[in-house]
């Protein structure tokens, strides 16, 4: 068994793989890697996660049953089971690859800091309503954002959402700050409450 108590783990190869036993079982505490990794599983990472280097994520393949009629086996429906990153703080990498995987910033350390990267699905799921997540740069979310709970300061940047927005949960609070959210979706839901007014620009089709 792994347990990390308190411990920061450091991996300084180039690129090394990452393989552990899922969200919830044995978690990291602090994980640095030197020189950037690939991640072949999801990861729990209760404080900060910091890469130098380029952290490359993958999508685990569809799995496969056996069809007697067809004679040959059917792929799963689907992109596969996808990884997940959980980090209770700071996410700091040098370039993120998300390549499909989730993104969840979660647990009760605060402030924590978010710095410019492209996700794919991204959630914010913070211990408490008043836990803190500040954006030190642009952010991209390809897919799906979903403010669950904690505090989400935006700052002065512009945040491109291609997915549906909802900021409605009683327990998240959306401070606009001098931001601008910009919805890719050819359907978006603005955002119903937050504490400063904020500039939507939804893209022409």
């Amino acid at each position: 068994m792994f347990n990390a108590d308190t411990s920061t783990i450091t991996l300084t190869s180039l690129n090394p793989n990452i393989t552990t036993k899922g969200i919830g079982s044995q978690p990291f505490w602090y994980l640095t890697l030197n020189n950037g990794g690939v991640l072949l599983s999801s990861v729990q990472v209760d404080q900060d996660l910091s890469i130098a280097g380029v952290l490359n994520t993958t999508t685990r393949p569809t799995s496969r049953c056996w069809v007697p009629s067809w004679g040959r086996y059917a792929a799963g429906a689907g992109r596969g089971l996808q990884e997940l990153i959980s980090v209770g703080a700071n996410f700091t990498v040098a370039t993120y690859t998300a390549n499909g995987t989730k993104l969840l910033l979660t647990g009760a350390t605060q402030p924590v800091s978010v710095g410019s990267y492209s996700f794919f699905d991204l959630e914010i799921n913070k211990t408490n309503t008043t836990d803190v997540v500040n954006a030190t740069g642009a952010w991209t979310v390809t897919n799906s954002f979903t403010m669950t709970r904690g505090t989400w300061n935006a700052s002065t940047f512009t945040h491109s959402i291609a997915g549906a927005w909802n900021s409605s949960a009683p327990a998240f609070v959306f401070n606009a700050d001098t931001s601008t959210i910009t919805l890719i979706s050819l359907t978006p839901t603005s955002p119903p409450r937050h504490r400063h007014p904020a500039v939507l620009q939804p893209q022409p089709e």
